[in-house]
Formats: structure tokens, sequence, C-alpha cells
């Protein structure tokens, strides 16, 4: 009788470092499947905090209950929403946890990512250095990034804020976990963060096609850091979060303890977990911040006031960017914001312009529109990840639908937008 020959141990070495590798490669998918919790219980009720605006009494009675069925229906830990008008906040409520494992809950103040609503800030940073001339959206990037790779054809700026440069979107690489979009490294400058894009070939000719892109737009950020002479995140701050005093704004950055940010989660109707754990340093421009509705909403009143810019700057990155053939680039995009033209209002019985930028990051939704003709902000921020963002839309039409509807004393000029493309 013979006994089976034990594997040998450089064998049982090797296996180990390979499911070791696998493991560090795919981790997001493997971490997806433990660390679930049961839903709190529905009773008490979960907290709330509120400041509103007396004259709008009627119409936040009237959201509040919409705020609260869509997070029941969606397993939110918490939603948090403000609406501004004429310059002014007149509506901010928060509902719920800020974090679940210890039920502390949410207050007026804290801070929600808000993924690629961040590159709305990105493009005020960007078009405060146009109006000041020292920006030129048609120059070739090399003039603003020597460190650019020469490429087959030119790339702009504009293109790179318009989506529509050729380069690529995430993608896999050679680092732990495999894709780009679970970073987990800490880059130490927006040069580094992105190298990658910069040395790639470009996937189409510039202007033929759209297709969005976080990393490309990245490169946007690295333009306004070479021209400002300043680190981004310290020219952001000093250029557009200090002038509005926003002052729960900032960098989402692992490395600093923040006692305002938010718990970030996947819900389902049977519990929840923490997301995977992320670093967005590769993405501060394009996806990276930190805020809040309150603030965005004072951003949003910002704009429409021309308080960082003019109007005619404003014009020009509110403008719709045609493709090289001159068609439409099927998205409403412009130079980092979303333009909707004539889109209905109060049930159909008038339209508008919306300008939007909305955004969805690691455990966290993001709505932020601005209805100019009306004067109008609002933002609706969750610790939650949607796969997508239209039911945050929805909800956000109809509270506007309902803050509309409340005769107004006169008010200010309304923002119009030209129906004539500007450059």
């Amino acid at each position: 009788m013979t006994t089976a020959r034990r594997p040998r141990w450089w064998l049982r070495v090797l296996l180990c470092a390979l499911a070791l590798l696998a493991f560090k490669l795919f981790e997001p998918v493997f971490a997806y499947h433990w660390g679930w919790r049961e839903a709190p219980a529905s009773t008490p009720l979960p907290p709330q905090v509120e400041a509103a605006d007396p004259a709008y009494a009627q119409a936040i009675s009237a959201a509040r209950p919409l705020l609260v069925q869509l997070q029941q229906r969606l397993h939110l830990p918490g939603i948090a929403i403000a609406v501004g008008l004429d310059g002014r906040e007149v509506w901010a409520y928060s509902r719920g946890y800020a974090e679940l494992e210890t039920l502390k809950p949410l207050s007026l103040d804290s801070q929600f990512r808000i993924g690629s609503t961040t590159k709305a800030f990105t493009s005020a940073a960007m078009a405060i250095l146009v109006q000041a001339g020292k920006v030129d959206l048609d120059a070739p990037l090399q003039t603003y990034l020597p460190w650019f790779a020469p490429k087959e054809w030119p790339v702009t700026t504009r293109q790179v804020m318009s989506h529509s440069a050729g380069i690529r979107d995430y993608s896999l690489c050679l680092c732990f976990p495999i894709w780009e979009y679970y970073n987990r490294r800490h880059f130490a400058s927006l040069r580094e963060a992105t190298a990658a894009v910069a040395a790639a070939p470009l996937e189409y000719r510039p202007g033929r096609d759209f297709r969005y892109t976080s990393p490309g737009y990245n490169l946007a950020g690295a333009v306004v850091e070479a021209v400002a002479q300043q680190d981004f995140l310290a020219y952001l701050d000093a250029a557009v979060i200090q002038p509005l005093q926003l002052a729960h704004t900032a960098a989402d950055d692992a490395l600093r303890e923040m006692p305002g940010r938010v718990g970030f989660y996947e819900v389902t109707s049977d519990g929840y977990r923490r997301t995977f754990r992320v670093d967005n340093s590769n993405k501060w421009p394009s996806g990276g911040l930190l805020s809040t509705p309150r603030d965005l909403v004072r951003f949003g009143n910002g704009i429409l006031d021309n308080r960082l810019y003019d109007a005619a700057t404003r014009e020009r990155f509110w403008t719709p960017q045609p493709l090289a053939d001159g068609k439409d680039n099927g998205d409403d995009y412009a130079l980092g914001w979303r333009v909707h033209r004539q889109r209905e209002i109060l049930g159909g019985r008038q339209r508008t312009d919306v300008v939007s930028h909305n955004g969805v990051a690691t455990g966290a939704t993001s709505r932020f529109a601005l209805y100019p003709q009306q004067r109008l902000s609002i933002s609706i921020l969750t610790n939650a990840q949607l796969s997508t963002t239209k039911d945050l839309n929805a909800l956000s039409n109809a509270v506007v639908d309902l803050f509309l509807a409340v005769p107004r004393p006169a008010q200010a000029e309304p923002v119009k937008l030209s129906a004539v493309p500007a450059r």
C-alpha cells in the first residue's frame, strides 16, 4: 500500500501567493460579499433637522414627505436637500444617519461625496482664468502642460472639458485593485495622478465623438494648476470656495480625519454595508470633493449672481459644445455643465432652461441643478451609491415645481441663456 505524496512546500507557497494576488487584484468583488449588516429598525423615526423660510412653508410641507418616501423606498441611510431662490437659501433639510453603525444623525453641515458634481467647481476655476485672459480654451494642451505626450492630433482644453478629446475613461491598471476607479493609492500631485492618461494614445480623433471621461477631465484641473502656478486644491479654495464662503466644501482626503464626513454605503432592502474604501486623490478635479446641499446652493447662487465671473463668461461655459462636424454632442454637455434647453416645469405649463451636473461616487449620489430664469438652485445628496441619478432627478423636479408655485415678490432680472452658441 502506498501513500499519496504530499504537495511540495513550494507548491503550497505558490498557491497561497496566487490566491493572495487574486484577492488583492479583485478585492472589490470579494469585499462586496462580506460586511453586510441588518438595517436599523424603522422606529423610532430617523432624526431630522431643518432650516426654513416661513414664506415657503406650504411648499416645504409638501416637499418633506417626498424626501421621506424616497428615503424609505430606496433604503437610504440619509438624505439632505437645500433650495435657494433669488440669491438666498430658503430651505435646508436633512433626515437620517451619517453613520448607520453608531446611528450618528445627519446635520445640515454633514459632508457627502458629490462625485462628478465636482466638475462644475473645476469649470468655475477655469472660467475665472479664462475671463482673466490667462487660458485659451482652443490652444493645444501642451501650451500649459508641456509634459502631456504629443498625440496624433492636437488636444485642447475645450475638448478635454467637453469630453470630446479622445481620451479614455477609467480602465484596468497594474495596481491593487486592478480597476482605476477603485483607486487606493494616494497621489502626491495632480501631474502624477494624470500621468497614465497623459501618456496613453487617443481613442479617436478629438472633436469626432462625445465620450464621457473623468480621467480626461482631470487634465482641465492640471491646466488650472499650471496657469495659476498653485496647487489645484489650493487655487480652488482661494478662487472659488473661500469667496463664496463654502465652509464645508473640501477635498475628500483619505489621509485626513474629517469629523463632518459621513459614512458611505451600499444598501439593499435587507441591509447595508460600508462601500469599498477608496482614495480620491486620483480624481480631485473630476470627482473628488465633499460638500453639503447648503454649500452647493450657495455655490449655485454665486454663479447665478456673477460673483466669480461675469455673465458673458458664464454664457461661454454654459454653451453646449458641438462636435467637429457641427452636430450636437448628444449629451447637452457644455464646459463642465449640462445645459438642458426648454425643459418642462410646473406640470408642463411652462418651459425653462436647466443647468446641472449630477454625480455618482463610491457610496454617495448627488443631484445639483440651477434654473437660471427662475434664479433657483437645488441640491440633493445621499450617502448611498445609486446606480443612476434618475430618482434624485425626479425628486428634484417635483420639489422645484412646489417652490416655483409659490408667489414671489418682484425678483432680480432673470438669467437668460442665449440661443446662439458662444465660444
